[in-house]
């Protein structure tokens, strides 16, 4: 399937499947109305989607204690138990189960899952990711769960000049150069090597009269002019790559405008004349050679020199932007470690020409921009993509430690399968397209700073857009669907070119609306404010009228649910206090944002830039995040899809419309933007900060012991020491060098030794106080005072 380049690649939950919803795009529906791609629709007002963001902030809430967190030892506050719920669903649902393969020619499809013995269910895990999502935003969490993908650009419209073209050339002098990429294994490892080399254009034409000549044993080499991928250029040429060839004499009086001058090509023969070896390089050929400006140009690789070593950053940029490639997958994949490798062209930094900073597989080729999007979330705060400090989501739900995996934590919260009540109802299928999340359409996807309520930048023909090129690009934010009441306007649209291709097209089969089903949500050791952040994301905070988004086809509406828990019995909840004493639900909920506004307003209290007073629940985020969960507030929007011309049309401005767009705010807000009340870490200031966190963890994992092996060698060396109180003074006194695991023993061995001296519960004297009361501290810390 091919899709305009002015098109955002896909409605998933992008920049990743965790920064967001996620959702299919659907098309056709029997009881909707089905809207060509071919009619005329009017330039819009204002750029608009059937998504929105919750900007991200650089402020991350970390929740007390989150560094003590470990199943081992339960807090004094702890609560354990299981709650009922029912999810109803106020629009047609689909969790996506199994799905059957389109045989040739027809749609493929996509049935609602379903449980072991057969009956429509939905998995635990869907709902538990729903609503991790919204804790993570509620609770200002970080966005660590981001794909690190490499997007890449290839425009050659005006707009796009200073973004794409000014790479390529500078005037009309070419800036792209030629080599051969190999991998060469070096120990255990590859290193990337580049052999640079020369290169001349072939025409068409002379490529199928060479071929003739020369009696090659070529497939139909006029087939060179058909639209085919490089693959099959080279599949039909075979062993014939390597040629001789003369370089054709500039044109006397000529003066081409192009970067690529017709003149600038060679004849292939045999022969004195044809004094030059070299080897033919194919691209792919997008459209068949039948009219002016079409490509009808191939290359010649010849003269390598010497070997240069590409940076990591290069080859990790140039792999995600082609891996997935049929060119990648039919061929160049094979020929890695080969020789002479896979031809590619580079681009080298302007001031060193030494230093190669983009590669690609054509002349103009897809051009990766400066940063990934992991690292447009490291210039709003790099410690969102770090596994520590933990965030609110991370403590209740477990996270994953990539660097050690002992380090991970397990979640403290589980949700069962959800079982329908009664014999669920069908709807009519629905035809669509499933697409996966690309956010390249940087007006949608990447801040864009102060815009009007249309979301028009200032400066009308002046001004120019933040991009994944800028060093203070930042990403909008978590990509949300919003609710709505009802299933929106249904197309299809299989991109420029393609026609009716059914092949690419999928049919779901959804659930009517106002099903019923119920489930349960199992949670172990959960302090009162982390039991009212769970409560107060299923719930919206008791507002009855907000709902969620859950499975397929989002974009359109589907899958509008509200959550709500039963009023039954709750005496199973269990307390780890003694008394047993155990919270009602609403004062955990009250508990969740009393701390979320005190640690707001703290927070903000350290930025010399906020003037006035902030509350959690007035901040951006929430009033983005709330007005996305109400499905009123799209009654007079506009949530479908752009034209595909319309993307290009609102990015460029001209005599109509000489305004540049970006996807504007949800909702209207009034108070301070988050950007000018937390400040964002500058590009050394993050490096810094990875660096120094880096160097932390290589600290924490040399500092790692075994709790069992500690505690015999500080024992070992009381009973060996002359004077065992001022051994255990050291021990205490290096007490910060230990993990808390560590730290835990150490108090422990101390206190059972000054038990043991008549020193603890007793009036001590004014030089052992302090150890006395920093054993009881940490104690304290760790649940472990009393035990």
């Amino acid at each position: 399937m091919k899709r305009n380049r002015f098109q955002e690649n896909g409605p998933g939950s992008g920049p990743n499947s965790r920064h967001g919803q996620g959702g299919s795009r659907p098309g056709t529906h029997r009881n909707a109305g089905y809207r060509s791609k071919k009619e005329d629709k009017p330039l819009p007002e204002r750029l608009h989607a059937p998504y929105n963001f919750v900007p991200l902030s650089s402020w991350i809430f970390e929740p007390p204690q989150s560094d003590r967190i470990s199943t081992n030892f339960p807090f004094s506050d702890g609560i354990s138990g299981t709650l009922s719920y029912t999810l109803t669903n106020h629009t047609p649902l689909l969790v996506g189960g199994e799905q059957k393969k389109a045989p040739d020619g027809e749609r493929g499809e996509v049935h609602f899952f379903k449980g072991p013995d057969g009956e429509p269910a939905i998995p635990g895990t869907s709902i538990k990711g729903m609503i991790r999502n919204v804790i993570e935003i509620a609770s200002f969490g970080k966005m660590r769960l981001v794909d690190d993908q490499w997007l890449s650009i290839r425009d050659l419209t005006p707009p796009a000049k200073t973004i794409y073209r000014d790479h390529f050339s500078q005037g009309t002098k070419p800036l792209c150069r030629a080599g051969y990429l190999r991998a060469v294994q070096k120990g255990d490892a590859f290193l990337w090597e580049l052999t640079p080399c020369k290169f001349k254009r072939v025409n068409h034409n002379e490529l199928i009269s060479y071929a003739d000549r020369q009696n090659l044993d070529v497939d139909y080499p006029d087939r060179i002019k058909k639209k085919q991928f490089a693959w099959e250029k080279y599949d039909r040429w075979g062993d014939n790559l390597e040629v001789d060839f003369k370089i054709n004499p500039p044109i006397q009086g000529r003066r081409s405008k192009s970067v690529t001058p017709p003149e600038e090509t060679v004849s292939l023969g045999k022969g004195k004349e044809y004094d030059t070896s070299g080897r033919l390089v194919f691209t792919g050929q997008p459209a068949d050679n039948d009219r002016p400006k079409r490509k009808y140009l191939e290359f010649v690789f010849y003269e390598p020199g010497p070997t240069k070593t590409v940076p990591d950053r290069v080859i990790a940029s140039f792999l995600s932007i082609h891996e997935d490639s049929k060119d990648w997958k039919k061929l160049w994949s094979k020929q890695l470690t080969k020789e002479p490798g896979i031809p590619v062209f580079y681009l080298v930094d302007s001031h060193d020409d030494r230093h190669i900073t983009a590669m690609g597989l054509a002349m103009m080729f897809r051009l990766s921009y400066r940063f990934s999007i992991g690292e447009t979330v490291d210039h709003t705060n790099p410690a969102h993509r770090l596994s520590a400090p933990l965030d609110l989501a991370e403590s209740m739900f477990g996270n994953i430690n990539e660097r050690d995996e002992s380090l991970g934590l397990r979640g403290r919260v589980s949700f069962s399968m959800m079982r329908h009540e009664s014999k669920p109802d069908m709807d009519a299928p629905l035809t669509t397209i499933l697409n996966g999340p690309k956010p390249s359409y940087f007006p949608s996807y990447v801040a864009q700073g102060e815009v009007d309520d249309r979301g028009r930048l200032p400066g009308r023909e002046a001004a120019r857009y933040m991009t994944y090129m800028d060093s203070e690009s930042e990403i909008r934010g978590w990509k949300r669907y919003p609710a709505r009441n009802r299933i929106g306007t249904l197309e299809i649209d299989h991109g420029v070119g393609d026609g009716d291709n059914t092949k690419v097209e999928n049919q779901l089969f959804p659930m009517k609306p106002h099903a019923r089903f119920r489930g349960n949500v199992r949670f172990h050791n959960l302090r009162p404010f982390e039991l009212g952040a769970l409560v107060w994301a299923m719930t919206w905070g008791g507002r009855n009228n907000l709902r969620h988004g859950l499975g397929m086809g989002k974009p359109y509406g589907l899958g509008q649910v509200s959550l709500h828990l039963d009023e039954e019995d709750r005496s199973g909840l269990v307390s780890n206090r003694l008394d047993g004493t155990v919270p009602d639900l609403e004062s955990c909920v009250a508990r969740f944002t009393e701390l979320m506004n005190a640690a707001y307003q703290e927070a903000v209290r350290f930025t010399d830039r906020a003037k006035t007073e902030h509350r959690w629940e007035d901040s951006e985020q929430l009033v983005q995040l709330l007005a996305m969960a109400d499905p009123e507030s799209a009654r007079k929007r506009c949530l479908d899809y752009l034209a595909l011309p319309h993307h290009y049309q609102l990015r460029a401005p001209n005599d109509q419309q000489p305004w540049r767009h970006t996807l504007p705010p949800y909702a209207a807000f009034d108070g301070t933007r988050d950007k000018d009340i937390f400040s964002r870490n500058d590009p050394d200031g993050w490096k810094r900060n990875r660096d120094t966190y880096l160097e932390e963890q290589r600290r924490i994992q040399e500092r790692s012991v075994d709790p069992q092996e500690l505690k015999r060698k500080f024992e070992a060396d009381i009973d060996a020491a002359e004077d065992p109180n001022a051994v255990v003074k050291t021990w205490l006194e290096n007490i910060e060098n230990y993990n808390p695991d560590g730290e835990l023993v150490i108090v422990q061995v101390a206190k059972l030794f000054y038990e043991r001296q008549g020193k603890w519960g007793r009036k001590v004297s004014k030089n052992l106080k302090p150890r006395i009361n920093l054993i009881k501290s940490i104690l304290r810390k760790h649940g472990a005072l009393e035990s």
